[in-house]
């Protein structure tokens, strides 16, 4: 089967999805529950062996996910101001077992991975501890020991969208150190509670990834439960940044090679299309065969560090028809230092109020889309739903075999068109497993979703 034919299939199932949904809506029955006791449809395919998935809005699954953890995280509370202490976090022992939550492989400290100094609550750390300071803001991120810039990326990439980054964290009580948060792992939404304990340097200031402002905390406690969520902060180190920014957002992501983008304009266009979508990206310039040392190196010199991650804030045409491209580095400084950059000297006073732009060393620049496809070679993007959109999911197994690879075949009966779909295939994330690949696993564990 061709692939052009296994996507018009899948695209007609996600129609027949909406239209399930849209009608049981129209005959007040209720969405996302399959009940025993349901009357079969007499349409539907006898000879299937399994039940149809149900049909869910894009955001149900959270809603049960968040209610579940505020209930447990209320009575934390209580139970602790009632005993007049505070909450540790006996899963995530950072204080009495340190080894075990910032190691995976090396099992103790390294030149390359530190230990913490210590460890301190947030209102050790400040007089006046806050989640966050003036709401969220790419700029209020800076990198720390860990080298987890595409996790800072993907961080700065969502606070361009503050629904999603605020929302991430569902409740903070610092009077009693404790913290809910919730992801999106494995194709399901997942809640954490954390304490609120800190790493630090001898010199008191935070160890890991930290907020500019020192009594703002989003920023260390979100990658604290970053590191738990996939069992200890070495094994953040290193990733995509679409990754996380599906495990933040419930997305379907997706990695493009600029080098398929063809022309600047090209390029232009495809990031603009993807920023009305509200969708969230990065770019980088990964260090490859097809990226030439000489390429790498003239990056090098503009300001830009191969292999790290850069958070797309904007696409904007400007009057005069220059298309450029607002990028910032998780590290909230070391700028791009070619045209149309802070220090350029092309950014004048009628376009810096055009662009909305401040010359400032914050990590934030401009540059042009030639640029962009110059120094950068892959861009991270993600596609998110809000409860305008319904899904579909089932879940299966390609067990290892000699014989060719196997392909989905997805059947539907299409009665009118509903709108646009998105398809997404997604595999089990084994970074907490240490599994780089899947080449040892005997079964690989799917979900095809639809949107």
């Amino acid at each position: 089967m061709g692939l052009s034919s296994l996507l018009k299939d899948a695209k007609e199932l996600a129609k027949v999805a909406k239209d399930v949904y849209h009608e049981a809506v129209a005959d007040n029955n209720t969405v996302g529950h399959n009940d025993s006791d349901a009357e079969p449809d007499a349409e539907a395919d006898t000879d299937a062996a399994e039940p149809v998935p149900p049909v869910l809005l894009a955001t149900a699954d959270l809603d049960k996910c968040i209610a579940t953890c505020l209930s447990k995280f209320n009575k934390i509370v209580a139970k602790c101001r009632s005993a007049g202490t505070k909450f540790t976090d006996a899963d995530f022992p950072v204080t009495t077992k340190p080894t075990k939550c910032l190691y995976k492989i090396r099992h103790r400290p390294s030149e390359k991975f530190p230990a913490p100094s210590m460890w301190k609550r947030v209102s050790e750390i400040s007089e006046r501890p806050q989640m966050f300071v003036d709401g969220v803001h790419a700029g209020d991120i800076k990198q720390g020991y860990l080298g987890s810039c595409y996790f800072l990326g993907a961080l700065a990439a969502i606070a361009a969208h503050k629904e999603h980054l605020e929302s991430l964290i569902i409740a903070h009580v610092f009077e009693v150190g404790i913290v809910a948060l919730r992801f999106f792992k494995n194709n399901k939404w997942q809640s954490l509670i954390i304490d609120d304990y800190i790493g630090l340097k001898s010199d008191n200031t935070i160890h890991f990834a930290s907020c500019n402002d020192p009594d703002e905390f989003w920023v260390p406690l979100l990658e604290k439960a970053y590191a738990k969520l996939h069992g200890s902060f070495e094994s953040i180190e290193c990733g995509f940044g679409y990754q996380v920014i599906m495990d933040m957002t419930g997305g379907a992501g997706v990695l493009t090679e600029c080098a398929q983008l063809g022309s600047a304009e090209s390029c232009f266009a495809y990031l603009a299309s993807l920023l009305r979508k509200r969708a969230v990206l990065s770019a980088y310039l990964w260090s490859v065969e097809s990226v030439s040392q000489e390429r790498i190196d003239a990056a090098t010199a503009a300001g830009i560090v191969p292999g790290h991650a850069y958070t797309i804030l904007k696409t904007q045409e400007t009057k005069h028809g220059h298309q450029l491209i607002q990028l910032r580095n998780p590290w909230g400084r070391h700028e791009f230092t070619g045209n149309w950059s802070d220090n350029s000297g092309m950014l004048n006073k009628g376009l810096l109020e055009e662009l909305e732009h401040t010359i400032a060393e914050d990590g934030t620049f401009w540059m042009s889309a030639e640029d962009f496809l110059t120094y950068y070679s892959c861009i991270d993007a993600c596609r998110t739903f809000n409860s305008d959109w319904v899904v579909t999911t089932t879940r299966g197994v390609f067990p290892t075999t000699e014989a060719d690879a196997r392909f989905l075949r997805l059947e539907s009966k299409a009665k009118r068109d509903v709108g646009k779909s998105v398809i997404v295939l997604s595999q089990r994330d084994r970074r907490a497993e240490l599994k780089a690949s899947l080449l040892d696993v005997k079964e690989a564990s799917l979900t095809l979703s639809i949107y």
